[in-house]
């Protein structure tokens, strides 16, 4: 039970060159926050988001000025499709001359793409941006990549399908050539669907392609679709369209088809039989469908809900007919939408979730222009069913509620500007009112109440409301003859309301109520929710953008002037908002509470009370000294007292921490009552994970009282134990309740427990019976089985005797991780050694060989640990096992050449060296081995050792080449760690300006998401230093975590790439300067390198090696210090920020570190 509720709406008129152009097309690249639109003079124009959120900009209504580029065109030529193509950061055209453009806006620079027979008459990109559905003017259907290889083409109707007197491939395949052909996408990409005409011109047909393929998947039958509507929605679940149904003297009807192109359901959109649907699109997470629906004498944007069955209409917006309002909503945040018209007003609509449950425990579900009523406390009726309901005149777009001394008070605000309220008997007579359906009457007035965005009751009599005027979706625009004292902006209002009709005990009041408007003020800033304050009189906290507070005191609580004054806000904008009084009666404050949209719930003065919160509510009881705030956090509910602080709470399971504290304070602050335990026990069953023993513990405990026969006092103090039980059930699952009874081993409490959760008594009693006969100790053994509690189940069968020793052992085979306990409880060898065995080879067979080898050595086992050695290839575990099962000679030999073989294929020659030599006693083998590991020295030292001069050129020849190799590739490294920092300060300095400028135009913006400026991506023209051999980089990603899995799998294709001008280029470059440093490895055998040419004296190779190792490794270092320092800020000096300056200083400051300890003195120059 929710209600969709506008929390922030800001619109704003955009300049345009000239009085008589208009929008036509509109694109929005998510990943820059921009929006684009295509006017009718074919100039795009180019805003960013943020604009949306400047305080001066929205407070004077002015207009943006704006950056704008031209597409030229032929005269006869238009565009007739408008997207943006993130793959290529540019956005694509078609036109009905056939041309495919690609606007690069950042450049103002048209490249032509392609150019196809018969004109473009529609573009559909797939979700993950990887290929283009195109439909010509000529009837086909081409699917290309985004680099523009065509993958296949196919016609979109069938011969048989072809009106007659129009032909497939020619000039005549439209009549006109204006109608539209829609395609789209199910959210996967996996298939899309068209809508296109068949031999009757009155009849459609939808039909199912396959992306990869082409092949036609599935068609519907011939149906009297409505224009060019259609919308898959992205779980794929249905397709959407509109049949047209003036035939049947009816509406048109929102129809749903399946993948397999079967009609699955429909309904109608409620409006006259010449409405007409104009345009259909679900939100980024298929929950909410949005339409545009031409009305006799507006255009109106519905938004639908689908729940149990029922198609709810949850939110509806007028629009002027001649403004031809179109919309698209946002594909990250399924509940913002984006609309515009012609004259080029833009609004940005904010929408969030709230409950339909009132404080009263009465649920107020609005579904178009009905309210329906259900007092929960009375009936538990899931919607769509209703106890009653409320009819009014037009939709309804949000409610207030006012319950105070026992007066029940209903305000809506409606669709087409009316406000209606609504004063509801006791709710002890209402079911006298179960079927009825009321008609509302809108409140008589002679003012114009505006487009109504919050309303709150200050009292009985009066209203807050904040409004708009001027617009052309505000109200005031429908009702011409009040039109002209109209003032743009937004207001805040306060409207008194009196009923000229007697109020009736037990009936509704419905009509007879006037309503005037006592005051009202321009807002300078926007306003995203109201509350009223629970602690004053006639006075409501408003909640501005950023999570600024102002108490607002209506004129009537202050001797007749209305006042505003700051008090503490929030941290950052908070769409939920709620106010609760603390303390004890006579020093009790209002406390404010907010939930932001990513789940943290916050109070006054910008404390964070937690983290992962969906919403929240109040429940208030000043003489129990505490405000208990009732958190929802997914199916779990907890009660949080706040009367003192959170500190001390575990932020892992802050839940499990409140409710211990609540049970601590009722034992030791509350006498012994029935409620009392209940109240216990619901902190037991409300844990993270329910504490359902222990409930069940304090339930026995007050059976076996009860059986005791105590006395009167102590059966006041406590339930019985059967309400207890009951009220424990309530709360948790019964099959839990169950269970947690067995793990007591309690059969009888089992028992009464199974009843009292209505299970088959043919289940539970022959398995309870069975237990029973069972000695204790079996009796545990197969309960804790049952309960999979493992280890409890082996410490019973342990302890039931030797000849359940079978059982132990087939127990922890099935659970491994019951080995150590095993061990444990089993201290005589005989039965230790084959549990270390067996668990050996659970080991062995998990790949954990390693640790495999230990245990078999720990029970002897010396050939399976020689396996496990040799699996990993440990040749010293290997050749040391060997050695304790007395091989021969010959077969360690053997042994040791086989290990020898591994070792080089793996690239391990240094140790394959170490074989060779020791125990093959192959002196060639190793020297050659020591050579390939690079180990110079060694290399040497063996060839010395065993007096072979032959090998010694052997060694220098080597040692020579590879000095030569290493030289050429640290003069390349030198030249390329410059062309990157040459690349990361132009990088650094573009990136910088940008954001300066951004920064300017986002000074308000202080709820904009942090990332904005950080993707606003550069489009760079300068040379790339990138190689295939560039490494992987980390660069971090700064795009919102709700980006959509098309997008994710885009990015996990590029990683490790370095895209000019992406939003992370700066800091892959940085992590790809770090990658190229010298690592540990490379500095000991560079040195050894340059010891072994001194020794051969070779001198001058050693000298010009290390001359160059060092220079490259300075370079890198100094680079990387200079990119460091730049990183973090706002300038670039050109004279300062050079590689050479940091060369020098890095020279001097880690002239005698470990880094450069590699070095010979002797080539050091003097300094």
């Amino acid at each position: 039970m929710k209600n969709l509720n506008l929390f922030r709406e800001v619109p704003l008129i955009l300049r345009l060159t000239s009085d008589d152009e208009t929008f036509r097309f509109a694109a929005l690249d998510i990943e820059r926050n921009r929006l684009f639109f295509l006017s009718s003079h074919n100039f795009i124009y180019s805003y960013h988001l943020s604009s949306f959120h400047d305080k001066e900009v929205w407070s004077n209504n002015t207009l943006l000025s704006t950056d704008y580029g031209t597409v030229d065109l032929e005269p006869d030529d238009s565009v007739t499709s408008f997207d943006y193509l993130m793959e290529k950061e540019a956005l694509l055209l078609g036109t009905s001359n056939g041309l495919l453009l690609l606007y690069d806006v950042d450049a103002n620079a048209t490249q032509v793409v392609g150019n196809l027979d018969g004109g473009v008459n529609c573009i559909s990109l797939s979700p993950d941006g990887e290929l283009l559905a195109i439909i010509t003017g000529f009837g086909q259907i081409l699917v290309m990549t985004h680099d523009w290889d065509l993958l296949y083409e196919t016609p979109l109707v069938d011969d048989d399908d072809v009106p007659e007197g129009h032909r497939v491939n020619g000039e005549n395949f439209l009549e006109g050539g204006s109608e539209q052909h829609p395609i789209s996408w199910r959210g996967d990409g996996k298939y899309f669907a068209t809508m296109s005409v068949c031999s009757s011109k009155l009849l459609r047909k939808l039909k199912v392609w396959d992306r990869d393929s082409g092949a036609l998947l599935a068609s519907s039958e011939e149906k009297t679709f409505a224009g060019a509507v259609l919308e898959w929605m992205p779980s794929g679940a249905k397709i959407a369209a509109v049949y047209d149904r003036k035939a049947e003297n009816e509406c048109p009807s929102i129809v749903f088809f399946e993948r397999n192109g079967l009609e699955r359901s429909k309904f109608s959109v409620g409006e006259g039989v010449n409405a007409k649907v104009k345009f259909l699109k679900w939100n980024c997470s298929s929950d909410l469908l949005a339409g545009v629906v031409e009305c006799e004498n507006y255009d109106a944007i519905k938004i639908w809900y689908f729940s149990n069955n029922h198609w709810y209409v949850k939110h509806e917006i007028r629009y002027l007919k001649k403004d031809e309002v179109k919309f698209i909503w946002n594909q990250e945040k399924p509940l913002q939408m984006i609309c515009w018209t012609l004259g080029g007003q833009v609004t940005v609509y904010n929408f969030v979730w709230i409950t339909a449950v009132m404080d009263n425990s009465v649920a107020l579900v609005i579904d178009g222009s009905n309210i329906h009523v259900t007092p929960l406390s009375l009936s538990l009726m899931p919607p769509p069913m209703y106890l009653f309901s409320l009819k009014f005149s037009s939709h309804v777009r949000g409610t207030a509620v006012y319950c105070k001394n026992s007066k029940n008070k209903l305000a809506a605000f409606l669709s087409d500007g009316s406000l209606c309220v609504v004063e509801l008997p006791s709710i002890e007579t209402w079911e006298e009112l179960e079927g009825k359906e009321f008609s509302v009457e809108a409140s008589h007035t002679e003012t114009v109440f505006g487009s109504i965005l919050h309303l709150v009751w200050l009292d009985s009599h009066t209203l807050l409301s904040v409004s708009h005027y001027g617009f052309s979706h505000s109200n005031d625009l429908f009702k011409t003859s009040l039109n002209k004292d109209a003032l743009p902006g937004f207001f805040l209002q306060e409207i008194e309301f009196e009923c000229s009709e007697d109020i009736v005990p037990g009936l509704l009041t419905c009509s007879g109520w006037h309503a005037t408007v006592s005051k009202q003020n321009t807002l300078k800033e926007l306003v995203i929710g109201i509350a009223p304050n629970p602690a004053g009189k006639s006075s409501a906290f408003m909640q501005f953008s950023g999570g600024k507070i102002k108490e607002y005191l209506s004129k009537m609580g202050t001797g007749g002037a209305s006042l505003e004054q700051e008090f503490q806000g929030f941290s950052t904008a908070c769409p939920w908002m709620g106010v609760a009084l603390v303390g004890s009666v006579g020093q009790s404050k209002p406390v404010l509470f907010g939930l932001d949209e990513i789940g943290r719930l916050h109070t006054s003065g910008g404390v964070v009370v937690c983290n992962n919160c969906s919403s929240f509510s109040f429940y208030s009881n000043l003489a129990d000294q505490g405000v208990r705030l009732k958190l929802l956090n997914l199916s779990e509910v907890a009660n949080v007292m706040l009367a003192g602080g959170l500190e001390n709470c575990p932020a892992d399971n802050k839940v499990s921490s409140i409710l211990m504290a609540i049970r601590k304070a009722l034992e030791e602050h509350f006498t012994e009552s029935p409620a009392r335990e209940l109240c216990v026990l619901t902190t037991l069953a409300r844990s993270e994970p329910p504490l359902l023993e222990d409930a069940l513990k304090r339930i026995k405990v007050i059976r076996e009282k009860e059986l005791s026969h105590a006395d009167d006092h102590m059966r006041m103090s406590y339930p019985s134990a059967e309400e207890a039980l009951k009220h424990l059930l309530w709360l948790a699952d019964g099959d839990a309740v169950y269970d947690a009874a067995l793990g007591l081993y309690d059969l009888k409490l089992t028992a009464i427990v199974a009843l009292n959760a209505q299970k088959d008594p043919k289940e539970f009693l022959p398995f309870l019976q069975e237990l029973e006969r069972m000695p204790t100790q079996l009796m545990q053994y197969n309960i804790d089985l049952r309960l999979k509690r493992f280890e409890k189940a082996l410490r019973h069968i342990a302890s039931a005797g030797d000849s359940y020793y079978d059982d132990c052992m087939a127990l922890v085979n099935k659970n491994p991780q019951l080995f150590p306990l095993a061990l444990q409880l089993f201290t005589d060898p005989a039965k230790r050694m084959p549990f270390l065995e067996a668990w050996g080879d659970y080991l062995s067979g998990e790949k954990y060989f390693e640790d495999a080898a230990t245990i078999y050595l720990s029970c002897f086992n010396l050939d399976k640990a020689l396996k496990s050695y040799r699996a990993i290839n440990n040749w010293s575990g290997v050749l040391t096992v060997a050695g304790f099962l007395n091989l021969g000679k010959d077969e360690v030999l053997h042994l040791a050449g086989e290990l020898c073989e591994q070792l080089q294929a793996l690239g391990k020659p240094g140790e394959a060296a170490k074989i060779a030599l020791d125990y093959c006693v192959d002196v060639n083998s190793g020297v050659n081995l020591l050579i390939s590991a690079r180990d110079w020295e060694e290399a040497l030292r063996v060839v010395f050792m065993h007096r072979r001069e032959d090998l010694i050129k052997v060694v220098k020849d080597a040692a020579v080449e590879c000095a030569s190799t290493l030289t050429n590739e640290y003069e390349e490294g030198l030249e390329k760690v410059g062309k990157y920092l040459t690349r990361y300060l132009a990088v650094r300095q573009r990136r910088l300006l940008l954001s300066a400028k951004l920064r300017s135009e986002e000074r308000a913006a202080s709820d904009l998401d942090d990332d904005a400026a950080s993707e606003a991506s550069s489009n760079f023209s300068g040379m790339s230093a990138y190689t295939t051999g560039t490494r992987k980089s980390s660069a971090v990603s700064t795009i919102s975590a709700a980006t959509t899995r098309a997008r994710e799998a885009r990015r996990q294709r590029k990683r490790g790439k370095i895209r000019p001008g992406s939003a992370g280029e700066e800091l892959a470059l940085v992590d790809h300067l770090k990658g190229m440093s010298l690592r540990v490895e490379s500095r000991r055998e560079l040195k050894s390198l340059l010891v072994s040419l001194m020794m051969f004296g070779d001198g001058e190779t050693a000298r010009k090696l290390q001359q160059m190792g060092e220079n490259f490794q300075l370079s890198q270092m100094a680079a990387v210090k200079l990119a460091e320092e730049t990183i973090s800020t706002e300038t670039i000096n050109e004279y300062a920020h050079t590689l050479e300056q940091y060369t020098r200083k890095v020279r001097n400051e880690i002239h005698n570190s470990e880094d450069l300890s590699w070095r010979l003195k002797v080539f050091l120059t003097y300094e």
